[in-house]
């Protein structure tokens, strides 16, 4: 895995890695989709690994959503239900 100093952007911001983890409330799903999207996308760019813990009734349209926005979420990612 290669490790990078570059600057990850969240939701308009520079996200501080030091910190480790970000955590977020949304008003609706479209709020959610519009601040994350951009953040999943760059990390994708990158070669980042990513693990997305999604309500099982909403992971089909959590999928969705990542293919409606250009990234192939499912092939090759190791995408399952658990």
């Amino acid at each position: 895995m290669t490790v990078t100093n570059e600057p990850v952007r969240l939701a308009g911001g520079i996200f501080d890695r030091s910190l480790g983890h970000a955590c977020a409330f949304f008003h609706s799903e479209e709020e959610k989709y519009r601040a994350l999207l951009p953040f999943i996308q760059e990390g994708f760019e990158r070669g980042d690994r990513v693990i997305h813990i999604a309500d099982p009734e909403r992971r089909a349209a959590h999928l969705r959503q990542l293919e409606e926005a250009g990234l192939n979420a499912a092939s090759g990612q190791g995408c399952r239900s658990v």
